[in-house]
């Protein structure tokens, strides 16, 4: 499913949105909420917000996410006028996309309003299959490929900063293909909340510094990565011309 699958409107009882053009929503929505209602959330649990993963009848894995608009955090003043955060999901989907940036496909973004703004908003993402979190890849596999790792992490970086954009490099939102070989789709960005965009243009100084700052956290707290290895990022990035918007 990769270039411009353009997603279609949908409407599933009280949400209505968008889903992926493959994907059944209709057939699939009461096995998805039967599935929910006996399952355990996996992360994201806070009271407001909760992330199931689901395995279909047709063997695909899921992750499901509910959001209570009511109660969410970052709830707009103006909640009749604001975007929930199915959308936002789905605007950052189609930038990470357009970046050539590889993340897991979007099934369905759903949003429920009523005359006092957004109520409810679910999001739908296929598991990616092969890939693990940056972590357990290191723990797995080792030390035989991990400066490749970095270098092509940090090559992906550059092209959001230089294209304005800035995301968490938090160790559980990159995945890494277990078959690593180097290529542009062997690492992916998930949890695409987490991505913002510069006022003016490429991302400025001191948010690039805040971004390489948050990675080193996730380079030292990695078995089998530490300092030298956040230091080689660190100099591939700043050793790198940040001005191309080619391919990653």
């Amino acid at each position: 499913m990769r270039g411009k699958t353009k997603l279609v409107p949908v409407q599933t009882g009280d949400l209505s949105g968008f889903r992926h053009p493959e994907f059944d929503l209709e057939g699939y929505w009461q096995q998805i909420i039967q599935k929910k209602e006996d399952a355990t959330p996996c992360y994201a649990m806070k009271t407001w917000r909760r992330v199931y993963r689901l395995r279909l009848s047709s063997g695909d894995v899921i992750y499901y996410k509910e959001v209570d608009e009511t109660r969410h955090e970052d709830r707009s003043p103006l909640p009749f006028w604001a975007s929930n955060e199915a959308q936002r999901y789905l605007k950052h989907y189609g930038v990470v996309r357009g970046l050539g940036v590889h993340t897991a496909r979007l099934l369905f973004a759903l949003g429920k309003r009523n005359i006092r703004g957004w109520q409810r908003s679910v999001i739908g993402t296929q598991e990616l299959s092969g890939y693990s979190p940056f972590p357990e890849f290191f723990a797995a596999r080792g030390n035989d490929v991990k400066r490749a790792v970095l270098k092509r992490l940090c090559m992906l970086t550059l092209k959001m900063h230089a294209n304005g954009y800035y995301f968490s490099l938090d160790g559980h939102n990159i995945m890494v293909r277990d078959a690593f070989a180097g290529r542009a789709h062997d690492i992916a960005l998930i949890d695409l909340d987490h991505l913002q965009r510069a006022w003016l243009g490429r991302l400025p100084s001191r948010r690039r510094k805040r971004a390489l700052k948050r990675f080193s956290r996730t380079v030292n707290g990695t078995p089998g990565l530490g300092t030298d290895d956040f230091s080689y990022f660190e100099k591939c990035y700043y050793t790198a011309d940040p001005q191309p918007r080619g391919a990653v």
